[in-house]
């Protein structure tokens, strides 16, 4: 692509009106052009949206490590100054704060006022090589060999992911916003907070909350699913209000029940918060109470479990805010041929007990899974073990953040880039997740009118008039296969060897593709 290409389609695909076919003429184009003008009150500019725009299509066609300088190669940008392209995250020229703020009021688009607003809390890092990088720190990573610690340098985030409506059992967790979890050892950053990862969790929480206030959504109710590292008493006592909480609990988790009633004169002293120590969870295991059975609808599969509802108790530090214990039973499985035995463990699962039941979205009443005092289980067990099931989705974009999208690779040091760098490539995936399912659902129906996404595999399984969930690989391409068709991304490829002149732009973008690939 030659430099004049670059600057004639950096405005007309995203605002062009023209007859002949353009990428804003394409589907997933359409959407994602929409989506960039939706986030205009981000950028200080309008120039510096038309930046953002054209790094977005930079990081779909470079192929190597995602850099600035291989993203400017894969532009054919070269050959210019490179001071605004390095200035538009070392000086801020994007507002991340109201970035995170538009992609919020998109979502919304899809979550009715009267359902739950479902979101997943988990904490990622990024692993770094510089040693006087700001928030960076020395912390255990993955691999390495299993007698010794593998001490990697590193930047922690706390990732705050909505959870796409289901469909079929399939969902998705898109990035809402990357919270930075600087431990105190880490370097130090300008006007960022040193605290733990459900310090971060917590502060997740109650921006999201007050943002759906401020949306006009303060009667919706906020469902949050996160793993063992967010069972801490603080977190349950400080929790924002109309909020669920969701998460898995130790086997030995020590839990109270609630406290009796006094009756008669009260005497000196003041009254008892919690009552008896509850049993542990892992001893309801061997207990002779009564197991529910359901069978689970997740990723087109079914899964069969038997679990056991208990409480509400109450946790040590939070007497105010009883919660309820689901305990799922290990299960074994067995292929067809019933030789092959998979033992899946027990799991135990705490979700924050509410006097006024939330209403299902699909209109099923909540069973009568209650407790003393008026409190009940906010929602039907089966429903909760089913999004704590999904939860898994947050590890799906956590690997393909790193290891295909190239989340991290941006080489910034400075005070301000050091974290906007990792959170503006986790935005633009964002966007281009959403703008897929904008176009094609969850599952790969046609909407609109639209084409279903294509498969590259003739064999794959598929549902109706697409597949049963498209794969991020196949958003990649099909992004690619639009650009690349449209009269700005023209592909290049020349017919014969002979007619060099005639060929010659056709060569210098071929250059530009080739020098994007290398890893350097």
């Amino acid at each position: 692509m030659q430099k004049g290409a670059v600057r004639a389609m950096s405005l007309p695909l995203v605002d062009s009106t023209q007859d002949r076919r353009s990428a804003v003429g394409t589907p997933l184009m359409a959407q994602l052009g929409a989506l960039v003008k939706a986030h205009r009150a981000a950028f200080h500019q309008e120039r510096t949206r038309c930046r953002a725009w054209l790094l977005l299509c930079g990081w779909l066609f470079t192929f190597s490590r995602k850099t600035m300088t291989q993203l400017l190669s894969a532009l054919g940008l070269m050959h210019s100054d490179w001071s605004a392209w390095y200035q538009f995250l070392n000086r801020c020229r994007v507002d991340y704060a109201r970035l995170t703020q538009c992609l919020l009021v998109q979502t919304l688009r899809h979550v009715p006022a009267e359902e739950l607003y479902r979101v997943v809390l988990d904490g990622t890092s990024f692993l770094r090589h510089s040693r006087t990088m700001p928030g960076t720190f020395w912390g255990r990573a993955a691999g390495g060999l299993g007698c010794r610690t593998n001490l990697r340098r590193m930047q922690r985030f706390l990732n705050l992911s909505w959870l796409l409506p289901a469909e079929h059992g399939y969902t998705r967790a898109l990035p809402l916003r990357f919270f930075s979890a600087l431990p105190p050892k880490a370097l130090a950053v300008h006007d960022e907070p040193v605290r733990k990862e459900w310090e971060a969790g917590l502060a997740a929480l109650e921006w999201l909350r007050k943002q759906l206030d401020h949306a006009g959504r303060a009667e919706q109710t906020l469902m949050a699913v996160a793993d063992g590292a967010y069972d801490v008493n603080e977190l349950f006592k400080q929790l924002p209000a109309r909020t669920l909480l969701l998460v898995r609990c130790a086997k030995n988790r020590r839990l109270y029940e609630l406290p009796k009633p006094h009756r008669g004169p009260r005497g000196r002293g003041r009254p008892a918060l919690y009552g008896a120590p509850a049993p542990l969870p892992k001893e309801w295991l061997h207990r002779g109470v009564r197991w529910e059975q359901a069978t689970l609808a997740v990723r087109g599969k079914q899964r069969p479990l038997k679990y056991h509802v208990a409480g509400p108790y109450l946790v040590e530090g939070s007497s105010e805010q009883p919660v309820f214990l689901l305990v799922v039973k290990g299960h074994t499985l067995k292929n067809q041929a019933g030789k092959r035995r998979n033992y899946r463990p027990p799991s135990y699962l705490l979700v924050n007990a509410d006097k006024n039941p939330v209403k299902n979205p699909v209109n099923n009443p909540v069973k009568k899974e209650t407790g003393g005092r008026g409190w009940r289980m906010p929602l039907p067990a089966v429903e909760l073990l089913t999004w704590a099931w999904q939860r898994w989705e947050v590890e799906v974009c956590h690997r393909e953040l790193k290891s295909t999208f190239g989340v991290g690779e941006l080489q910034c040091w400075s005070q301000k880039a050091c974290l906007l760098s990792v959170q503006w490539a986790v935005w633009m995936y964002a966007i281009f997740v959403l703008a897929g399912y904008r176009t094609w659902g969850l599952g790969g129906q046609r909407t609109q009118g639209d084409a279903p996404p294509p498969s590259p595999f003739p064999w794959a399984s598929r549902s109706g008039n697409g597949m049963h969930r498209w794969s991020l690989n196949t958003l990649w391409q099909s992004y690619r296969q639009e650009l690349w068709g449209a009269a700005e991304y023209r592909a290049v490829c020349p017919r014969s060897a002979y007619k060099r002149l005639e060929n010659a732009a056709a060569l210098a973008a071929l250059r530009n593709a080739a020098w994007s690939a290398m890893r350097g």
